[in-house]
C-alpha cells in the first residue's frame, strides 16, 4: 500500500486480533486478541513492550486513559481489567457482568470506566477503586459499543436491539432511546463538541443524531443497497468522522472496474457526502470523493483486517492472523 509515512508490522499475537487502540500521545498501541492476551507495543519502533496475561478468555475490547497511564480490557471471561501502561502490571479486576464484555472506554477525565456486555447492561465503574457506580439497564439485546462525551456528562451505547441509548454518566439514568436503525448498532461516538452522536450499524447506514434531543438530524451517510457490508467503527476527527466499513466492494471509476477490498476508511462531512463520480489516485491507494476528500483504499493483500484504530495521522489495523500494522498517512 502506498502511504505518506512508515509502516510497522507488529507480530506477537498467536490468534485473531479483536481490538486495538492508539495512545493519545501516539507512542503506544494496545491490542487484545483471542489468544487471551493484551499486548502493549511501541508505536514508533514497532517493538512489543509488554504482554499482559490474566484473562481466561478472548479479549474483545481494549481502551486507554487519556493520561497515558492505564490500559482497560474486556473479555469473554466476563471481567474488565485495569493495567499499568508503563509496567504492564495488573491493577484491578472489575467483576459484575454475567457474560462476555464487548466494549470498554474511559471517561476523558479518567475518573470512570464504562463497559458494555452481552448481558444487556452498561456498567459504570470507578477507575481508581474499581467499584461499580451505576448499572444501566434498558437494552433488550447485547450492548456492542459504548462511548463517553468529552464533557464527562453522558454515555452513549449501541445494541443488537437496533437502538442507540443516551445515559447520564453521573446518575446512570436513561435519557433518550434512538430507534431509526434496522440492524444492530456496532459503533457509536460523540462529536468533539458533544452536540452530535454518530452511530454505525449492520443496516448499512451511518446516522447523525442531536445529542441533546435524541432526534436524527441527518439522512444516512452511506446507502449502498447493492453492496454487502456493514459499518464496524466510527471515530471523531476534528469536524469529521472516520468510519471503517467492512466489505468487499466493486466500484466503477471512469469506466474501469476496480476492486476495492475491505475495509474502506472514509472521512465524511457532517451533512453527508456524495460518493459519485468515483476516481482513484494514480497509485490506487485512495478514492477521490466529489468534495475533494479521500478514502483510503486498502489493497487485497490486507483483506483479513478485523479491527481499526485511529489517532492523528496513524492508523492501526488488526488481522485474523494475529499481526497488526501501523500506517502513517496524510490525506
Amino acid at each position: 500500500m502506498s502511504t505518506s509515512g512508515k509502516e510497522h508490522v507488529l507480530q506477537g499475537h498467536s490468534d485473531l486480533v479483536y481490538s486495538a487502540t492508539v495512545s493519545p500521545d501516539n507512542r503506544h498501541v494496545v491490542s487484545g486478541s483471542s489468544d487471551k492476551t493484551v499486548r502493549i507495543w511501541n508505536a514508533l519502533t514497532g517493538e512489543e513492550e509488554h504482554v499482559l496475561r490474566g484473562h481466561s478468555g478472548s479479549v474483545y475490547t481494549v481502551a486507554l486513559s487519556s493520561d497515558n497511564r492505564h490500559v482497560i480490557s474486556g473479555s469473554s471471561d466476563k471481567t474488565v481489567r485495569i493495567w499499568s501502561l508503563l509496567t504492564g502490571e495488573l491493577e484491578n479486576v472489575l467483576r459484575g457482568h454475567s457474560t462476555l464484555v464487548n466494549s470498554v472506554t474511559v471517561s476523558p477525565d479518567n475518573h470512570h470506566v464504562v463497559s458494555g456486555s452481552s448481558d444487556r447492561t452498561v456498567r459504570i465503574w470507578s477507575l481508581s477503586t474499581g467499584e461499580m457506580e451505576h448499572l444501566l439497564q434498558g437494552s433488550s439485546g447485547s450492548v456492542k459499543t459504548v462511548a463517553v462525551s468529552t464533557d464527562n456528562c453522558h454515555v452513549v451505547s449501541g445494541s443488537t436491539d437496533n437502538t442507540v441509548r443516551i445515559w447520564s454518566l453521573s446518575t446512570g439514568e436513561e435519557e433518550h432511546v434512538l430507534r431509526c436503525h434496522s440492524g444492530e448498532v456496532n459503533s457509536v461516538a460523540f462529536s468533539p463538541d458533544n452536540s452530535h452522536i454518530v452511530s454505525g450499524s449492520s443496516d448499512n447506514t451511518i446516522r447523525i443524531w442531536n445529542a441533546s434531543t435524541g432526534e436524527e438530524i441527518s439522512t444516512t451517510l452511506f446507502v449502498f443497497s447493492y453492496f454487502s457490508y456493514h459499518v464496524t467503527s466510527v471515530h471523531p476527527v476534528g469536524e469529521m468522522f472516520i468510519s471503517s466499513i467492512v466489505a468487499s466492494i466493486a466500484l466503477l471509476a471512469q469506466g474501469d472496474s476496480w476492486f476495492i477490498p475491505s475495509p474502506v476508511i472514509v472521512d465524511s462531512i457532517w451533512n453527508g457526502l456524495s460518493l459519485a463520480p468515483l476516481t482513484l489516485t494514480p497509485d490506487r491507494s485512495c478514492i477521490l470523493l466529489s468534495n475533494g476528500k479521500k478514502c483510503l483504499a486498502i489493497p487485497s493483500t490486507l483483506r483479513d483486517i478485523t479491527c481499526t484504530a485511529f489517532s492523528g495521522s496513524k492508523v492501526c489495523f488488526g488481522y485474523h492472523s494475529g499481526r497488526l500494522a501501523i500506517l502513517d498517512f496524510l490525506t
